[in-house]
């Protein structure tokens, strides 16, 4: 039986009329009025499998230890004459010459059904009759709009999340040019929109031009794992091979496509017990069109990303290559910088500008005399004039590349004083960049740490005590105290170790 009411509820406008709220009024009506008799129902699909609905109980009589079954035969013919006149019909059940009705359920000229009442004691009247097909009608009407209401609902919905989720995929693009965050949020949006438990994303890597998972993730086994899954199925290799969608009752699989295909983005398992529908299949496309927008421009940011660091590196070098392990800086000089600022949270973008002033602070010194700056001797007042020019000597061969710009300021005033006395603008407190303070502190750290060709080096907690007397002179105190944390917990002894060799005199 429940499997019979199961499939009624996906496939029967008949089980709406039974679940209504008004049939439930005219049976609770009727079962007062005709003493509680025996209600069935029969699906015009299979009349013979006639259900019993439940009644309210009452003091048990004879009749009361017939089943349905006892009246079926009589039910049944019953049924055949209502079908063919399509007006209700009385009949007399043999067994124990009691009464019923069978009353058929029509839509639009259509037959969908029966129900109707056996185990009545005398005949009913065709008043009855005319009040239970009136009543039904109106319940019928009532179900009509409803079901047009629904279905201009679930015209509307797929549009209205379509709509949405182009706003929300916008949203991740100005919110992230990560690939690495990008893909697990869009796949995570996918699975919210189209009520799913499972999503896997797949691109095509552009130097193998073979297809591979970049996120997945199973609400089954986690409320949020974001994992690769190497398994592809051969649905999904066809998707890309074909370029069209794949859609079946758990599983829907379309294309990425910008220029060509260049991946597809699979959901399988709809929560509860509906299946996908061809609107849950427009909604994904849609999604896939806009996740392919963002997927490329993060894919854009990432080869200017490559690109910038590629010319910084060929930058630096150029510095290697003039001055080797001489007056440039070590590995230790960009880790310490990065560790500094992400102490003090700064964003990921600040932190990447940070990464870039860190490679390139003595670009000055490509156009200083190499004698000069592999003197053993103290300079003299005309060379530190010279050596006082090299930032701003660096910042001529940065202004020309705009992605660079923000590094600029860093590096100009990486030799100001937090008291207002350094160079070359003799800037004061916090006017003084804050990445420009960070790199002063961490240029005194690294100079004093590494073996020069005047001086021996410096054991780094005696550097950490010079630069905590200089706090609030030469250094932003509230950095001081940063690296201070560092030297405390530990971190910055094992910065030091992983930099060790770097640090040594060069043979």
């Amino acid at each position: 039986m429940q499997k019979m009411r199961r499939s009624l509820k996906k496939k029967s406008f008949f089980y709406l009329l039974l679940e209504s709220t008004g049939y439930r009024d005219l049976k609770n009506a009727f079962d007062k009025f005709l003493h509680r008799p025996i209600w069935w129902v029969a699906d015009k699909k299979s009349p013979a499998g006639i259900l019993p609905l439940t009644r309210i109980k009452r003091a048990r009589v004879m009749e009361d230890y017939l089943s349905l079954a006892d009246y079926k035969k009589s039910i049944v013919k019953a049924i055949k004459q209502a079908d063919r006149s399509k007006l209700p019909v009385f009949f007399e059940a043999s067994l124990n010459n009691t009464h019923g009705i069978a009353v058929p359920v029509a839509r639009e000229g259509k037959c969908l059904g029966f129900f109707g009442v056996c185990a009545l004691k005398s005949k009913p009247t065709s008043a009855i009759s005319d009040i239970l097909s009136g009543y039904v009608d109106l319940i019928i009407k009532e179900i009509n709009k409803e079901h047009e209401l629904t279905r201009l609902y679930e015209l509307v919905r797929p549009r209205a999340i379509a709509l949405s989720t182009v706003h929300t995929i916008h949203r991740l693009i100005s919110s992230t040019l990560d690939l690495k965050e990008l893909f697990p949020r869009i796949a995570r949006l996918s699975l919210q929109v189209l009520k799913a438990e499972r999503v896997r994303i797949c691109m095509i890597d552009q130097k193998t031009k073979k297809l591979g998972c970049v996120t997945s993730v199973d609400y089954r086994k986690s409320s949020d794992i974001f994992k690769l899954s190497t398994r592809l199925t051969p649905r999904e290799n066809r998707v890309v091979r074909t370029g069209r969608s794949i859609y079946k009752n758990n599983f829907i699989s379309v294309p990425l496509v910008d220029e060509e295909v260049c991946g597809v983005i699979t959901v399988i398992d709809k929560v509860g017990i509906d299946n996908f529908t061809i609107f849950d299949r427009e909604i994904l496309a849609t999604l896939a069109e806009q996740a392919i927008i963002a997927i490329r421009n993060a894919q854009l940011y990432k080869e200017q990303e490559d690109l910038t660091a590629g010319t910084i590196k060929s930058l630096g070098y150029l510095l290697d290559a003039k001055f080797p392990r001489l007056y440039t800086h070590t590995g230790l000089f960009e880790d310490l910088m990065l560790e500094l600022g992400r102490e003090i949270n700064l964003t990921k973008k600040e932190l990447k500008i940070l990464q870039y002033s860190a490679l390139m602070p003595d670009l000055g010194k490509l156009v200083m005399p190499t004698e000069m700056l592999q003197k053993k001797k103290e300079l003299s007042g005309k060379e530190r004039k010279i050596l006082k020019t090299h930032t701003v000597r660096g910042i001529e061969a940065l202004k020309y590349l705009d992605v660079l710009k923000p590094v600029i300021p860093i590096i100009l005033h990486h030799h100001e004083k937090y008291d207002g006395t350094g160079y070359p603008d003799k800037l004061k407190s916090d006017n003084i960049p804050l990445g420009a303070r960070i790199m002063a502190i961490v240029d005194a750290f690294e100079a004093m740490v590494c073996y020069r060709p005047y001086r021996e080096s410096m054991p780094f907690r005696m550097v950490v005590s010079e630069i905590r007397r200089q706090s609030g002179k030469q250094f932003d105190p509230d950095i001081v105290k940063v690296l201070v944390l560092l030297a405390k917990d530990g971190r910055l002894e094992q910065l030091m170790r992983k930099h060790s060799e770097e640090l040594k005199k060069p043979l």
